[in-house]
């Protein structure tokens, strides 16, 4: 978001020193994309033209060692699948990679290194495979991680309301408007960052949780431009005036031209569910559910459906039990339901396994767990013949699971 760059004063003014000793029995949740990114990043050139490197492994698990000779037990997440409403940019910047790529394959063929370094540089991006090789060091070490349904932001943001971490460790300030309240940024190898309080940041501000997301929205982003002459000032008044999205959006639909304020209103509107619906991973029950309950009342513009983890290899990771809890049995979603078990969640809030072979009948409960999973599994591809017999098979030959 182009608003939370607009924030960094604000946050100097609220962010305090802090060393990774002063969090010492308490756990963490790390954003693995950025320390990938960071290590990776001075090898860009070499990466980009295929060369094999370890080092950003080596970065990446110093930074892990460092947490944990503090006794600071890290959970590291990393992205997921790309929200819908991101798809389209995502294709763009994934045509700009590539050209990229092949203008610094060119430069560096003609010996022109500095020029094709800032190429591969400009170009760089966190492959699956680059994420599978940090999985395998963590499972070694047997530290906890967590691959996102969709974006780590929530994901970091809905483990910290949730009290299942203390803190967060990211250099994404987006993790603020997701409702992050307390995160370390900068955090160098030594252990040393900056750690900002959300409520502190929010009094400093004079605004509530909900008028600081619109604030972030409203200053634009790379899925919605700000509006014509609204720049961070501007939205910070239009908030400070309007304290809900009727209000605001009402606003909007009076001082500006209409076509240009229908299509903002309801972009506006899927950029805010993205904030409070995406689907998010339950450490706990071993779930995906959406970050915030989607009221009975209201139309959510989705965004991103449940996660279909046949169709997701690095969602294999979490093992999780089920697709959606909430949504598995509703009539209008029959087309996208799975013709197989399935888990729900009951009026005595206990998920239980449950089968759709003569209407849903409660056949096991479950009980929740401590802490996610990392069992490698091989998965077969689904085809209609396999509707009633899909299964999960673990490579070990030791267990088979069954949804």
């Amino acid at each position: 978001m182009n608003g939370i760059h607009a924030l960094s004063p604000l946050l100097e003014k609220v962010q305090k020193p802090i060393h990774i000793k002063e969090l010492s029995g308490k756990r963490v949740a790390v954003d693995g994309h950025g320390w990938l990114l960071a290590g990776a990043i001075p090898h860009a050139s070499e990466l980009a033209r295929g060369v094999e490197k370890n080092d950003y492994v080596t970065f990446f698990m110093g930074l892990i060692t460092m947490l944990r000779l503090n006794n600071v037990t890290p959970v590291v997440v990393f992205n997921g699948q790309t929200l819908p409403m991101k798809q389209h940019m995502e294709d763009i910047k994934t045509k700009q990679r590539k050209a990229l790529i092949e203008r610094g394959n060119k430069l560096y063929e003609e010996g022109k290194l500095t020029h094709a370094k800032k190429c591969y540089e400009k170009a760089f991006f966190v492959t699956q495979t680059m994420v599978a090789k940090i999985i395998r060091e963590l499972d070694q070490l047997k530290v906890q991680h967590v691959v996102a349904p969709y974006e780590s932001e929530p994901q970091l943001a809905y483990m910290l309301m949730e009290k299942q971490v203390d803190v967060v460790i990211t250099d994404k300030a987006d993790v603020l408007a997701f409702g992050a309240s307390k995160v370390i940024f900068n955090m160098d190898r030594q252990g040393h960052g900056q750690v900002v309080d959300q409520c502190r940041l929010l009094r400093t501000m004079g605004l509530n949780a909900y008028q600081f997301r619109y604030l972030c929205i409203l200053s634009g982003s790379d899925i919605l431009s700000a509006l014509p002459g609204v720049k961070f000032k501007t939205a910070f008044g239009m908030v400070r005036r309007h304290t809900t999205i009727d209000e605001l959006l009402t606003m909007v639909q009076k001082k500006f031209e209409k076509r240009i304020a229908d299509n903002y209103t309801k972009r506006f509107k899927q950029v805010n569910d993205a904030h409070m619906y995406q689907f998010v991973y339950n450490m706990n029950m071993n779930v995906y559910k959406r970050m915030y309950d989607v009221p009975k009342d209201i139309i959510i513009e989705d965004p991103g459906k449940s996660p279909d983890y046949l169709n997701i290899p690095m969602l294999r990771t979490n093992n999780a039990i089920v697709i959606d809890p909430l949504d598995i049995i509703r009539d209008e979603n029959k087309e996208n339901l799975w013709p197989w078990d399935a888990v729900v969640n009951d009026e005595s809030e206990q998920y239980r396994k449950v089968s759709k072979e003569h209407g849903y009948t409660t056949i096991q409960k479950i009980e929740p767990k401590s802490s996610a999973r990392s069992i490698p599994l091989e998965f077969k591809k689904y085809t209609p013949e396999l509707k009633r017999k899909s299964s999960f098979t673990n490579t070990n030959k030791t267990k088979n699971r069954r949804l």
